[in-house]
């Protein structure tokens, strides 16, 4: 580690404690010489200030307001299609940081998609049914060929659809 480093948590220690002194002692005397209520009051408007201070701070300065700064800048790295909502297009998820929608459009989804993952990590779960199951809210129609024979994967279908939208077929 840096030597430099190391110095300045305390450098700051000294800066804080310097300006309370400055700021402090004579806000202290000037408190002493004035009548009970604007004590009251001017201690009310400085625990606002610092208050506001304190959020300012958190939301600006914080290593939070940086972390989420920089999951901010590579969230803007996605492309542009994906960010915002078009016309036919799905939520795919949410970033889990930000809590923003990433879209799934038409015009990917007409190319081709590969869903790759290993055997119960939630491909049919967590993506096709999600797909699913706003297209069925769209009105739209699917044909679907499952090699398992998944029961759950109809269950849901079947909730979802009425009989005369639904056609099982077994090969």
């Amino acid at each position: 580690m840096n030597p430099q480093q190391a110095k300045a948590p305390e450098d700051l220690t000294w800066a804080y404690l310097t300006l309370a002194i400055l700021f402090g002692l004579p806000l202290y005397m000037w408190i002493g010489s004035i009548s009970t209520i604007t004590k009251l009051i001017a201690i009310i408007c400085l625990f606002v200030v610092c208050f506001t201070l304190g959020i300012i701070w958190f939301a600006y300065f914080s290593k939070y307001a940086k972390d989420k700064q920089q999951r901010r800048e590579v969230y803007d790295e996605i492309p542009e299609i994906l960010r915002s909502p078009q016309k036919g297009s799905v939520v795919l998820g949410k970033d889990c940081d930000l809590t923003v929608p990433i879209y799934f459009p038409d015009s990917i989804r007409s190319r081709h998609v590969h869903i790759l993952g290993s055997t119960g990590s939630g491909k049919t779960e967590s993506v096709i049914l999600n797909l699913l199951k706003q297209d069925i809210a769209l009105g739209r129609g699917a044909i679907i060929l499952d090699a398992k024979g998944d029961d759950s994967f109809q269950k849901h279908l079947k909730k979802w659809l009425p009989e005369d939208r639904l056609h099982i077929r077994s090969l």
